[in-house]
Order: C-alpha cells, then structure tokens, then sequence
C-alpha cells in the first residue's frame, strides 16, 4: 500500500491507475472511497482544486467524478473531519483512477502549516536560524545542519551553500490550539467564502507584507478556504505566537522580527454562542535586518470544544 503525504493520520492510496477507452482523451475518471478509521463516510466532498468540478460520497462512502486531465490537485472534506488533500499527481488522459481517502481525526493534534520565513538585509551577514517548535518538525526545505539553518544573506537575498531560495519552509504538528479570545469575545471576522481573497490582500496589506509575501500566502491559505459557506479568521499576537508555537532564534538579533500566524475555521452557519471582535493592525517594521515569518493553521470542531 502506497500512502501520500501525510503529518496527521490523513492518508489517501491511489489503487490503480489504468487507461480506459471509454474515458474521453482530456478528462480522468476517478472513484473510489472514503473512510474515517474503518467506517465509510457518506457526505465528504470530493472537488478539484478550484471547485468548479466536485461530487458527494454516497451512504457506502464511494464517490466517482471526471475531471480535466490537466488538474493535479483533489480535496477531500467533511465538517468533523480533517481535510485531505493529494497535491501535483500526474492525472492522464482517458485513464481510470481508483483513488481512497483515509481520515482519523485527533482533537489533540493540530498542523502548523507552511511557516515560511523571509530574511532581509541590503548588508551582507551570515545568519543562523533556529526553529524552537513546540512541538514535532515533519519537514523543513532546506535541510537543517545539527538542527538550525547557516544563511548567507546578500542584498536582499538568501543563499545556502552557494544555492539561493526566496525563504525558509518548515511543517510540524503541535498540541491542541485554540481561538485567541477575551472573556468571551473572540477576536476575529466571519468572511465568506468568496470574500476570503478580499479581506486577506485587505489584512495582509494592513500588515504591511510586500506583493510577493502576500502573494505566496493567499496562494498558499485561499484555495482551502473553499469548502464552507463562511470562515472565521484570526491573526495571532506575537506573544501568542511565541507561546503556542515556540520562538525563533536567530544570531545576530534581527532589527525587526515579524510574525504572522493565521487560525482559521470554516462553517455553514456561525455559531449562536460565537462573540467576534475586529482586530486592527498596525503595519510591521522592515528598516534594517528585517525577518518576516508567516504561517497557519485550520481548527475543527468549534462545536465539540470550549474556547
């Protein structure tokens, strides 16, 4: 059994990937199912990664749609479940794909996803980057000597050993996290669904990230926030961060350090008992040796937990 990438125990298995004549030159036929441990799960969503082509698994937990041969990308989602998506598989023309979804949740466990760190200095320095994460590393790119990153920065630029790379990548699971609120106010806004992109250019340029940096982050976040009616969003405080997720070190101390975490959850309906508060922003500092780090993570479950 070949399983994909998988940090929680999210996994999919691709069964067979045969041609088929009946299947049109340009498109794929996939079916298959889908499963929470061993039981079948009626009613996820199966789309592609823009949604424009999407079915529904029936009470057996299977599913079937065609979609274009060019995709690369499928969602599974179901509300009490954690998504599962299969990223850049190679979809053929007039081929037949039995492909399953496997999802398990744990309440305990959340993904910090794509934490990308940006580094600035029209100076030349050499910078050692380490990540101190609460919790378990899945995957950094690129590769970390005796656990910390030696950066070689040149007008504006990041180099490793000759090689250069817009930023550094690093994934990890962590324990339970939680809606930063007050009493019973939670800070944060209700988007809808084809608003997302909006209100993210709107907050991430509030933030003060430049075009590039806001670019790869509603690149990265909006195409998963297209599953739900609406999403409740919230941008952590430094101090937040640096208590749920661990700090970063880094030598010599940057002039300015930016951190940028996003908590997201979608729903159908907003919860009655949900007391949302706006945030404001004020835009990061950029002078200098400036670093700037931006990730997420999706919640679930707001009804099963208490903030």
């Amino acid at each position: 059994m070949s399983f994909g990438k998988s940090r929680l125990p999210l996994k999919y298995q691709v069964v067979t990937d045969q041609f088929d004549s009946n299947v049109h030159k340009d498109s794929t036929l996939i079916t298959g199912f889908v499963y929470n441990d061993t039981a079948a799960v009626s009613g996820a969503k199966i789309s592609t990664l823009n949604g424009k082509v999407s079915t529904m698994t029936d009470e057996t937990g299977r599913y079937s749609l065609t979609i274009s041969s060019q995709d690369t990308a499928l969602f599974m989602f179901k509300s009490g479940l954690s998504e599962i998506v299969l990223w850049n598989y190679s979809f053929q023309g007039s081929h037949h794909v039995e492909l399953n979804f496997y999802s398990s949740y744990d309440l305990y466990q959340i993904e910090v996803d794509k934490p990308v760190i940006y580094m600035y200095s029209a100076e030349d320095l050499k910078v050692s980057v380490k990540v101190n994460f609460k919790g378990d590393l899945a995957f950094v790119y690129p590769s970390m000597k005796e656990n910390y990153w030696q950066v070689n920065l040149s007008d504006n630029q990041i180099f490793i050993e000759q090689e250069r790379y817009p930023y550094l990548f690093w994934e990890g699971v962590t324990g339970e996290i939680y809606f930063d609120k007050k009493d019973e106010d939670v800070y944060g806004t209700f988007v809808k669904k084809d608003e997302v992109v909006e209100y993210l250019e709107t907050t991430l340029t509030e933030l003060g990230l430049n075009s590039k940096e806001k670019t790869d982050f509603i690149t990265f976040w909006a195409p998963k926030m297209i599953n739900q009616e609406s999403y409740f969003i919230q941008f952590l405080n430094q101090e937040t961060i640096d208590d749920y997720f661990g700090q970063l070190e880094i030598k010599p101390s940057p002039d300015n350090l930016n951190r940028i975490y996003m908590l997201y959850e979608g729903f159908e309906t907003i919860p009655e008992v949900f007391k949302s508060v706006p945030q404001q922003f004020e835009p990061l500092q950029r002078n200098g040796f400036t670093v700037i780090e931006w990730g997420g993570s999706q919640l679930n479950n707001y009804s099963k937990r208490e903030l």
